[in-house]
């Protein structure tokens, strides 16, 4: 029996899709996240997979405000 993990959603994400969870040698993974990050372009859409009981992240597309990135969300 595997040990599936699904770590709590973080307060910086402001949208996603489902989480799918875990299953045979995959990570749990969310296709599509939003949240915020620090820097000029504070708005990221990211892959976001599990990773020792945490979120990471990867495939990033970056804007600046958060209409655009909500646009891009929901495309």
């Amino acid at each position: 029996m595997s040990n599936i993990t699904i770590p709590a959603i973080p307060a910086n994400w402001i949208a996603h899709t489902g989480v799918i969870p875990a299953g045979n040698g995959y990570r749990t993974r969310v296709q599509k996240v939003l949240h915020t990050v620090g820097g000029y372009h504070p708005f990221v859409i990211h892959t976001a997979y599990e990773y020792n009981g945490e979120w990471a992240y990867e495939s990033g597309s970056y804007f600046k405000d958060e209409a655009a990135a909500l646009a891009a969300f929901n495309k």
